[in-house]
């Protein structure tokens, strides 16, 4: 098979199936098709510059959701990162580590929160460390709402699917890869297919609702306070996960904004014809767009940090000791005069 076929299968795959390609031509319309003339008209046979050439492509369209997977140019060798939960423990302190909100990691902070449960509502704070969580599925991050919100309801802004084939491929295909999923996801999902099928080349709401009310079984009374750390990479699912957490009254974000890349997500495979290559692209649009676009903005910190601190283990332990000892005699003070 001609190599290049892979070319032009990237430009017809996303401009067919990438949920923000009509936003983004409006928005990025010459920077794009100055992008796509010159991967089209790219001469090279040697595999490594293809990818270069395809990445260029899609950074044309400035979306995390919007990448390249290839056997010819294998992700950067990082050293082996454990993004399993973790939790230490002081006396004034539950610092919860999570660094992603993968399905595989859903029953691990499950359980770590229920072996714990009794420690986490004790009167310590609360501080939920998602720096360098890059997201994962909206289902990874419920167990921890019922320690974070104060209201057992809280709203959730709603997105839309569009309807290729391929797409609903790729959505069918949910079950096999995450076996862990919950039933309500599953049938969330099949009911979103059979709409799907129904209106090709259309977006269909997920749900029937542009906001919608999501009510948790319970909710615990302690930790009265939570904080929430943060940084420019924590990213998709994540995000989802801070956009809730705001509306708790005893949740304080802390740190950068976040990445923005949540506009356009549900992220799924897109295999090219060589076989040696894949795209992985946006699915969804959010139904804040267009007047409340996230992408490229993140979301902002209550309390901004500098770089130099989140990335600082012991100043950051100190500062958040010196935060914790002023909010105390901030409350002691507030009791007094009340």
């Amino acid at each position: 098979m001609n190599i290049h076929t892979d070319l032009l299968a990237t430009v017809q795959l996303l401009e067919e199936n990438y949920s923000g390609y009509r936003d983004k031509l409006s928005s990025r319309r010459e920077h794009i098709l100055a992008a796509r003339d010159a991967l089209l008209q790219s001469e090279t046979n040697v595999a490594v510059e293809l990818d270069q050439a395809i990445c260029n492509y899609l950074a044309a369209f400035a979306d995390g959701h919007v990448s390249l997977q290839s056997k010819s140019t294998p992700p950067k060798q990082q050293a082996s990162v454990d993004l399993s939960p973790s939790l230490e423990m002081s006396p004034e302190l539950a610092w919860l580590r999570v660094p992603s909100f993968d399905p595989q990691f859903s029953q691990s902070l499950s359980k770590l929160l229920e072996e714990n449960h009794t420690l986490l509502c004790d009167g310590r704070t609360l501080i939920i460390d998602l720096r360098d969580n890059r997201g994962g599925c909206d289902d990874g991050f419920e167990p921890l709402l019922p320690y974070v919100m104060s209201e057992a309801n809280y709203q959730v802004t709603g997105m839309a699917v569009l309807s290729t084939p391929a797409n609903i491929a790729g959505w069918e295909k949910l079950p096999e890869l995450y076996p862990s999923l919950p039933s309500e996801s599953l049938a969330l999902i099949k009911q979103l297919t059979l709409k799907m099928r129904l209106s090709i080349g259309q977006f269909v709401l997920f749900d029937d609702k542009a906001i919608h009310t999501k009510e948790l079984k319970k909710i615990h009374l302690q930790p009265s306070q939570v904080l929430i750390l943060m940084n420019h990479i924590t990213g998709s699912s994540a995000e989802e996960f801070l956009l809730a957490a705001k509306q708790s009254a005893r949740v304080t974000l802390i740190g950068e904004n976040s990445a923005g890349v949540l506009d356009y997500s549900n992220v799924r495979e897109f295999p090219l014809p060589s076989g040696q290559r894949s795209l992985w692209l946006a699915t969804s649009r959010s139904l804040r767009l267009p007047e409340h676009g996230i992408d490229g903005i993140g979301i902002p910190p209550d309390i901004p940090l500098p770089t130099e601190i989140l990335q600082n283990p012991t100043a950051l332990h100190a500062w958040f000791c010196t935060y914790l000892e002023q909010t105390q005699h901030a409350f002691a003070e507030e009791a007094l005069l009340s």
